[in-house]
């Protein structure tokens, strides 16, 4: 990747159909079946998802471009817990969504995201960012410093 040429910014309110745009991409990736319905169900409730949470600042989007092309995106939710020794501010982040497109993957996009992610984290004095992750992103979140838990993840859908 000539960094150079990537321009990696903070979403705004202006960025709301692209963020939802990259969220459909990165559902139909990660899902074996992503209907006509499910897409039109992330595209309307996706958007006000975004609008909501840019506002009120609790999640920092990024999106890097070359050349005008949008080629990858992350995003950090930031939850505010109950304090503990952990966190001690109760100010947690969850990285999410981390996506590049087939085209452009395994040029660095996704390390650089995840980079400006951090750096943002620590000016907002987080304490922890977790994550979950996929058998091809394990390798970069290990190299970048974060560490497998041992907790078992469990999920309960209602």
């Amino acid at each position: 990747m000539n960094k150079e040429h990537v321009k990696i910014y903070k979403a705004t309110l202006n960025d709301v159909d692209n963020l939802v745009n990259l969220r459909i991409a990165f559902l139909k990736d990660e899902l074996s079946k992503f209907s006509k319905d499910d897409e039109k169900l992330v595209r309307e409730k996706g958007k006000l998802y975004f609008e909501r949470h840019l506002k009120v600042d609790d999640l920092i989007g990024l999106i890097a471009e070359v050349e005008n092309e949008i080629v990858a995106t992350a995003f950090l939710l930031i939850t505010e817990k109950p304090i503990s020794p952990t966190f001690p501010n109760g100010y947690t982040g969850t990285l999410l969504n981390v996506f590049t497109y087939p085209q452009h993957r395994r040029k660095g996009f996704a390390k650089s995201l995840i980079e400006r992610i951090m750096q943002e984290a620590k000016e907002r004095d987080i304490a922890l960012i977790d994550l979950i992750s996929t058998t091809d992103g394990l390798i970069l979140y290990k190299n970048l410093g974060f560490k497998e838990l041992t907790y078992t993840a469990l999920r309960l859908k209602l």
